[in-house]
């Protein structure tokens, strides 16, 4: 079905898609009072098309990653795409490719997000449950470039990549032991836990030295 390419207001600027992430979060979130047919995907990448009066970060032309906040006009699964002021908006560098950085917005800054929560130090250790996917992916680099040792569970096949990306001490979340492998490694605990693998809080927090507290975000 052909889509009209959507018209911008004065405060948005219309992107050309080059690129899209998929991920879980397509499929649950969506603005009030849409029209169909309406193309769902919140993170791509592109060139920015037009810009509105109103917009004085950016101009036409401009190679830029994206996370689409809930707007109304359309989705990233889409040739073109409306962003708001209220979505996220980053130039991207020119030696990075459109794929390269259409998966980075959603996962990347919700591991920055997490990592700055955490306010980690060069000397500090952490671990990671379910560090081989997008979002340990991130982690484990943004940690590393922090300064930080690591520790990370995934399962078996995954462990060189993980070690590939800088971390120390690898732990396959089948074994029913990994919090003692842990422990072993960083006796006393670690300074923080990251739980991305699901149902793994509880867990990972065993690992953490005692008096530490648990931070959801």
């Amino acid at each position: 079905m052909d889509i009209p390419v959507p018209k911008i207001d004065d405060d948005e600027v219309l992107v050309e898609v080059k690129a899209i992430g998929v991920g879980i979060q397509d499929g649950y979130f969506f603005p009030k009072n849409i029209e169909f047919p309406y193309p769902i995907g919140m993170e791509g990448s592109g060139i920015i098309n037009k810009v509105g009066k109103n917009v004085a970060d950016f101009q036409e032309g401009d190679r830029v990653a994206f996370v689409g906040v809930l707007e109304p006009k359309g989705g990233a699964y889409a040739e073109y795409m409306i962003l708001g002021k209220q979505s996220l908006i980053v130039p991207i560098p020119g030696e990075m490719s459109f794929i390269e950085a259409a998966a980075i917005p959603v996962s990347g800054n919700t591991m920055i997000k997490v990592l700055k929560a955490l306010e980690l130090k060069p000397s500090n250790t952490l671990f990671i449950a379910g560090a081989s996917g997008s979002n340990g992916t991130f982690a484990i680099q943004l940690a590393k470039a922090i300064g930080c040792t690591i520790s990370a569970s995934a399962s078996k096949k995954n462990h060189d990549y993980m070690k590939s990306l800088g971390v120390e001490k690898t732990v396959d979340y089948n074994d029913p032991n990994w919090i003692d492998q842990v422990l072993e490694w960083m006796p006393g605990g670690v300074d923080a836990a990251i739980a991305i693998q699901p149902n793994t809080s509880v867990s990972s927090m065993k690992v953490v030295k005692d008096g530490l507290e648990e931070r959801s975000l």
